[in-house]
Order: structure tokens, then sequence, then C-alpha cells
């Protein structure tokens, strides 16, 4: 395996073993994301809520707003299209007005880049009141916007990563055509075509429980959309806060525009110019409060709502320089920003848990019981069992040295007796119902958290202009 060129832009991330479990068979070749409207998710939140993205209340009894017991902070439904969900965030924190400092929002889990999308969020900081006068769904306002929201509740729990069921999509894949015969010629795929390759298709990969199971592989989308957060995360590991900042912020990607690399070039010259001066008197980085000034202020150009950093979607490299230029302190920093940094140490383990997963789809690994759809195995993490099973399966995972803080923030037991993270080697695409159009696949169906709905449409369909091993166009993470 060439590490080198998987901490360079992610190589090896999702391996084709997934799509290898309908080897023999004729795979079509179908788009997503054709319009934005063609990839829906709607977030279920506990086993009782699900919120969908619509202008309708997903409330009990048809009630608009439940302004009741006395919790300090809300909660509501974000509805967004074609933004990451930082960015969305950023956006209602507009809708709000005020001093957007003083408002902190929390959320359950990414939701994808390109789609329209529906989720939980927890506001602090902001009235009830004032809340409510801006629950105004429109999809006027979306189209427009990219963001509403709905659904106000008092609450006193803030949202913490994970804190979901699963989502539920609804996805149209349209097919590409097929030759005719004579050269030259394409014709659509007909409705029958369709309905008995799917009958086909989902048979083969249903259980005799009658359960569609697939690999439980993490996708693409959790290297960012520059593809590159497991080289960030092995720096920020192997060599501490500063190496992983530094490469977060300044390091440029063919996959983002020009705009965002000439930024992040500029950012990395002002780097340099802090580097020099730590080296001068002996200190770090996050004490070169000129250069991180400086730094914020070309994220911060452009001014209101059409700032660098808004425009170019940088919102946590924005989030970072600025706690650096309030408090000069990695370990603070890391610890304010816990949800953030948490996302670089998961594309590290989520990059290594693929390897096994792939190793033991192609037969190299036999894992006890690894056919059981309940079958779990660890990620990389500073516990004395899981360090023995990547040290007997996959060594090159197990850091030779970790950075102490790092460590002790991100990669260690929480409790005496905790376990560490474990990921199930199989997960079932529940409630899947289809219909087939000519030229078309309509599909619903429900995910456990975790679970990536890119990875199940990959493995049925031969995926034309999305990159099947990356996640696509620089897409996030689908949680």
């Amino acid at each position: 395996m060439n590490i080198e060129e998987a901490k360079s832009h992610g190589a090896y991330w999702s391996p084709d073993s997934a799509s290898d479990l309908l080897k023999g068979f004729e795979r079509l070749s179908g788009r997503i994301k054709a319009k934005k409207e063609f990839f829906e998710v709607s977030e279920q939140s506990t086993l009782n809520f699900r919120c969908t993205p619509t202008t309708h209340t997903d409330l009990p009894h048809g009630q608009i707003f439940a302004d009741e017991g006395t919790g300090r902070l809300v909660r509501v439904t974000m509805v967004k299209k074609g933004l990451t969900t930082p960015a969305a965030i950023e956006r209602v924190k507009a809708l709000l007005g005020g001093n957007r400092r003083r408002i902190r929002i929390t959320y359950a889990g990414l939701k994808d880049r390109w789609g329209v999308t529906a989720q939980w969020i927890v506001i602090e900081g902001a009235d009830y009141d004032e809340v409510v006068r801006n629950c105004m769904p429109s999809m006027e306002e979306l189209d427009q916007y990219g963001v509403f929201i709905k659904d106000a509740v008092r609450t006193d729990e803030h949202l913490g990563r994970g804190k979901l069921v699963g989502n539920h999509f609804r996805i149209k894949v349209l097919m590409d055509p097929k030759p005719a015969g004579s050269a030259g010629q394409l014709t659509s795929r007909t409705k029958a075509e369709l309905d008995e390759y799917m009958r086909r298709t989902i048979n083969h990969l249903m259980t005799r429980d009658g359960i569609v199971m697939i690999p439980n592989f993490l996708g693409g989308q959790r290297l960012g959309k520059r593809r590159n957060l497991f080289g960030v995360a092995w720096d920020f590991i192997h060599e501490g806060p500063e190496a992983g900042i530094k490469r977060f912020i300044t390091e440029t990607s063919p996959f983002e525009n020009a705009s965002a690399t000439e930024l992040r070039t500029r950012l990395g010259a002002l780097w340099a110019e802090a580097e020099q001066a730590a080296a001068h008197n002996g200190s770090s980085i996050a004490h070169q409060r000129k250069q991180l000034l400086a730094m914020k202020e070309l994220l911060e150009e452009g001014g209101g709502d059409r700032q660098a950093y808004q425009r170019l979607n940088m919102t946590w490299e924005k989030k970072i320089i600025c706690q650096l230029v309030a408090c000069p302190d990695y370990i603070r920093c890391m610890s304010v920003l816990e949800d953030d940094f948490s996302l670089w140490t998961g594309a590290y383990q989520g990059f290594w848990f693929n390897q096994i997963l792939d190793k033991v789809l192609r037969g190299e690994i036999e894992l006890d019981n690894q056919d059981d759809p309940e079958a779990e195995i660890p990620l990389v993490f500073d516990d004395r069992r899981a360090m023995y099973f990547y040290h007997r399966y996959m060594p090159e995972a197990v850091p030779a040295r970790i950075d102490p803080s790092v460590r002790r923030l991100f990669l260690s037991p929480q409790y005496k007796n905790d376990r560490g993270p474990r990921r199930p080697l199989w997960v079932a695409v529940d409630e899947l119902e289809y219909d087939c159009e000519d030229g078309a696949v309509n599909l619903r169906f429900r995910l456990r958290k975790g679970a990536y709905a890119t990875n199940f449409l990959g493995i049925i369909f031969r995926l034309t202009g999305w990159d099947e091993k990356t996640g696509g166009e620089g897409g996030e993470q689908i949680a």
C-alpha cells in the first residue's frame, strides 16, 4: 500500500471489493445528483421523529410551534439545499441577526452537500421568539438562500455528533443510454429493462431473511472536499496540532477552484512568516498574533455575507484561526472545537477500517463471526483490545508515536471500561422500495447512522460522473 499517496489525496479510500459483490452481473451505468432535488435526505432524529425537507410541520398533531417547557435552548429542523452543513448553519446565524458570536448551534451529523436535506439543529444564545419569527419555511427561500428553518421547540439538550437514529433517502438515478445497434446511436433504458435489472440485483444482495445487506464502508466524503483529511489526520496524530492545522488551512488541492487555491496560497505565505517568527522567539505559531490576525482578515475579505470564507466554504478554517486569535493555546482550541477536530481523527480511523473490511471481503483476513450481520470491528484507538487487533491484522495503522494532547482528547477511552469505538462490518438497507420509468430508477430506503447511501448506489450501479472512491465532487459525509 502506498501510504504517501494515501496521505496526499485519499487513494485506497473506498476499495473496489464492494462493487465485486455483483461480479459476473452486468452493472448498468447511471448518474446521481443530476439535480439537487434528485438526492433528498430526511434525518430520523429519534425513533419517533423524522425531519422532512418540506414546508410542512413534522411536529405531532400538526402543531406549528411547541411553545412549552422552560428550556433555554431552541431546537429546529433545518432544511438546506446545495450547502454543506456548516455553511447552512452560518446562514441560519445570519437569519437570526445580532451578534453571531453569541449564537452556538449544535447538530448530530453532516448531511450531503449537493442534495436537499433536513436535520435537527439546537440553537443557544437566541431567544425562542426570535427563532420563531425566522421559522418561515418556503421553497422560494430555499432556492434563493439555500436554507430555511421550521418547527421550533424549547429544549435543554444540545445535540452531539452521532445523536440520531439514521437517515431516509429519496434518490433518482438517471440511467445512461445504451447503444442501439448501429454506429453512434443510443437509446434509453426502458422501464421493463430497469424493472428486471433491479429485481435481479436486489435479490442477489438479499439474505435468506429477506434483508438487503451491504458492506459498511465509510464513504470517501470523509476525506473532505479537498480529499486530503487522511493526510491532515496523519500529521495531526503523528506530529501534533500545529502540523495538522497547518496542512488543513494551507494545503491546496486540484479539487478546489482557483479562488480557493489562491486564498490558501496567501494563507500559506502568512503561515511561513509565522514559522520564521516562532523560530526566532522560540514559541509556537499559536503565539504569532500578527500573522494570525492577517489570516483572519484574508478569510473575511468581501464583508457582509460575502466574506471569502463563506464564498469558498472555509467555515472550519475561519473557526480555527479565530479561536487561536482569541486564545493562543492548541489544547484550548481543540477542546472548544472538539467536534471539528474529531472529524480528522475520524478520517484516520475510517481509512484503516476500510482497508480491514476490504481484506475481509477479498478473503485475505478471516475474522470470527465476520458473516454475522451484527459483527463489529474496532476503529484505531488508544485501547488495548483495539491495538492488539490492528497490530495483528494491519500494523501499519498503529502510530509509532501519538501526540500526547491528541491522544488524550481524541484517542483515549473516556471511561475506565470504555472499549473504544467499533463499527459493524455490514449494514442493512431498510424499507427499500423502488419504481422504474423509462431512463430512470427512483429509490427510497433508510440506513442506520454512519452508513452511506452512495455506497449502496455504487454497488448496484456503475456511477458515471461520480467518483466512487472519493465520494464524488467534493461532497461531505452523509451521516
